[in-house]
């Protein structure tokens, strides 16, 4: 170590037998003044500000540890208490001084986002906080924390047995385990404090179901039973505990399990512990579990309306007695459970019979507005108060016209997934205003399991921890939790090439 104040070298770790010789590689200085020295083959060496000599760093609590003849090449210290260690043929370990815990990453080629190569020749940090990691063989990787908001199910990272792929609904049992249903291959369900998968798949309640086994609804109900809606398969109560059916309620059943419709979009809670089901050709249904079929609401029947006002996509609640109710095709009313009654909103908010029918997707209420997520049409705001409706498309800042699920985080931002990733709204007491700086926008690049979701697949947890499925498994976050990049980083454009020649010029471009 040379000090400008000083004539000769100042040794901290200083060997003479030649067997105990040490060949350093790297130091680097963290922000505490800490002195990390990386050696051939003798694994990392550590400095603090007040001590005489270097000593070897082996980590803290058992689990949190490093080899001691790690080959190192690259240290870098972050900034923030956290000290990047790049070792050839070991990967990449992660020592996080504050909180005392040390993660190691090797590349995997079932994960997408892991890195290149498991060789380090070098590590730097950029202006925005990110890590750039050179390989030996695997070109450059880059590392920030605002790429790992979002944790995700995949075929890459949950085992070969287990399917995730056309997510279509999503719920949390009493017991944090989180359930899924998928397109073809029934339930896929995760405990997250064992760290164990399950998959349930069902038999069709008769012959001539094709696809029993596509999961379009869930619920978990107060007593921790899981509801699982189907479509043509019926409504299934399972004990998540076991996975075993408690009851099942279908068209062929016999006595309190028959039901008018086998396929059940939505689900809500009631009252006195009944669940309100929204279907494809009955409206709406009442059912006690343990009671059967209590009541079916079907505005179809009525001699004043058409055909699609049995065809309930979603339902939201108002208030303990009113509830909205979203068809597919004809827009939305609210629903009376005192009075058993339906009522048309001023506007017809989802229904602009000059541009043809409107597709529904989603519902979200916040008074005083009214969220309809939309198929090809963007996103709705309904103003309750004057009965004006606002469309917000692309052209206002959305990714994409097709709206599959609104979620509100503990923050009341506003989540929608889409055709085109998720993004965040900042929704504006004026909806006329919104404008594409109300939106942030996360892709497939920012760690999703791909650009497009799917119908009825958003669930948002006691913890504020939101979920989203798509085509290729499930993404979920807690935007409590989020953090987001620095402002961009100013490009200076230093040379321009036309037809790969060098463009001059005595005037500004």
């Amino acid at each position: 170590f040379l000090d400008d104040g000083l004539k000769s070298p100042k040794y901290f770790l200083q060997r003479t037998d030649p067997s105990s010789i040490i060949s350093f590689s790297t130091i680097e200085e963290d922000g505490d003044g800490n002195l990390w020295a990386g050696s051939f083959g003798k694994g990392l060496f550590f400095k603090g500000q007040t001590d005489t000599t270097f000593q070897v760093f082996t980590g803290f609590s058992p689990g949190h540890t490093l080899p001691s003849d790690l080959v190192i090449y690259a240290i870098r210290a972050d900034g923030k208490g956290k000290i990047w260690i790049g070792t050839y043929s070991n990967g990449l370990y992660l020592v996080d001084t504050k909180n005392q815990t040390i993660q190691v990453f090797k590349t995997d080629k079932r994960k997408p986002f892991s890195y290149a190569h498991n060789d380090v020749l070098c590590l730097q940090k950029d202006q925005k906080g990110g890590i750039w990691i050179g390989t030996d063989g695997g070109g450059i990787s880059y590392y920030h924390s605002a790429l790992a908001n979002f944790s995700i199910y995949s075929a890459n990272n949950i085992p070969d047995t287990i399917s995730i792929e056309q997510v279509r609904s999503i719920v949390m049992d009493k017991q944090g385990k989180i359930w899924a249903g998928t397109s073809e291959k029934g339930l896929f369900c995760h405990d997250q404090k064992n760290g164990t998968f399950r998959q349930l798949a069902f038999e069709p309640y008769k012959k001539g179901i094709t696809n029993p086994n596509r999961i379009v609804s869930l619920l978990c109900d107060d007593e921790g039973d899981l509801w699982v809606g189907t479509q043509t398969n019926g409504l299934l109560i399972l004990d998540p505990k076991n996975g075993k059916i408690k009851y099942w309620f279908h068209p062929g059943a016999s006595g309190l399990r028959n039901i008018p419709d086998p396929t059940i979009w939505c689900m809500t809670p009631y009252h006195d512990r009944q669940i309100l089901l929204g279907t494809r050709n009955n409206g709406l249904l009442v059912i006690d579990k343990r009671k059967g079929l209590f009541a079916n609401y079907n505005q179809a029947k009525s001699e004043n309306r058409l055909a699609g006002f049995d065809n309930v996509r979603a339902i939201t609640t108002v208030d303990d007695s009113t509830f909205i109710v979203g068809y597919e095709r004809k827009g939305i009313q609210l629903f009376n459970s005192r009075t058993k009654s339906f009522y048309d909103l001023p506007g017809q908010p989802a229904r602009e019979p000059s541009k043809g029918e409107i597709i529904l997707k989603s519902i979200f209420y916040r008074f005083p507005f009214i969220l309809i997520g939309t198929q090809g049409s963007g996103l709705i705001v309904y103003d309750m108060r004057s009965g004006r409706r606002y469309p917000v498309t692309s052209a206002h800042g959305l990714p994409n016209n097709t709206i599959y699920g609104i979620l509100e985080d503990q923050a009341r931002h506003l989540w929608l997934s889409t055709n085109k990733g998720i993004c965040r709204l900042d929704l504006p007491t004026d909806p006329s205003s919104i404008h594409p700086a109300d939106f942030d926008i996360y892709n497939v690049q920012d760690g999703l399991q791909s650009n497009e979701f799917n119908t009825g697949a958003w669930y948002r947890d006691k913890n504020g921890t939101l979920y989203y499925g798509g085509v290729k498994g499930l993404n979920y976050f807690n935007p409590a939790h989020f953090i987001k990049s620095s402002q961009d980083v100013p490009v200076v454009i230093t040379q321009v090439n036309v037809k790969n020649n060098p463009y001059t010029s005595d005037t500004v471009i």
